[in-house]
């Protein structure tokens, strides 16, 4: 399903920066000024939070926040 793949190569890019001295210092700078305030996470998401979105979950924001009508 082009859900799988798409999380495998998400997953890829975060395994990635997980080996990148530059990100993994970029991303305790950001936590160390933002705390947990959004600002401070990464917009790859985590590991787990991949696991747990479904394509189910997709639909649904991309119908709530990019469908006629709920365009902002």
């Amino acid at each position: 399903a082009p859900i799988d793949r798409i999380r495998a190569q998400v997953l890829s890019g975060i395994l990635a920066n997980e080996r990148d001295p530059n990100t993994v210092a970029q991303q305790r700078w950001l936590r160390a000024i933002y705390g947990e305030h959004p600002y401070s996470r990464s917009d790859q998401g985590t590991k787990d939070s991949l696991t747990t979105i479904s394509a189910d979950d997709i639909k649904a924001f991309h119908k709530a926040n990019f469908a006629r009508g709920g365009l902002h």
